[in-house]
């Protein structure tokens, strides 16, 4: 996870695809976490769309729900391109 919320209180755009799949599965909520390997809380804040996932953390959600992660690849580049743009330069290396 990136650790930081959508600038201004906006909604990532992976999270709507990422409450898809998740409702797809008919697995709970802990029950997915425990997949992921993080706190429920977590996975909630992902849900909502209050955190991005990494592509790793993207790639374990898929699996865990079922769906191929290669389509879910091209649908978290560009949300994280979106994210990039309006969280605008990185100051320092990175």
């Amino acid at each position: 996870m990136t650790g930081q919320g959508p600038a201004g209180g906006r909604r990532s755009h992976l999270a709507p695809v990422l409450c898809q799949l998740h409702r797809a599965s008919g697995m709970p909520l802990r029950a997915l976490a425990v997949r992921l390997g993080i706190p429920t809380a977590d996975a909630a804040a992902i849900l909502a769309g209050e955190c991005f996932p990494g592509w790793h953390l993207t790639e374990r959600f898929a699996q865990a729900c079922g769906a191929d992660p290669l389509v879910l690849r091209k649908v978290w580049e560009d949300a994280r391109l979106r994210e990039d743009r309006h969280r605008g330069p990185r100051n320092g290396p990175g």
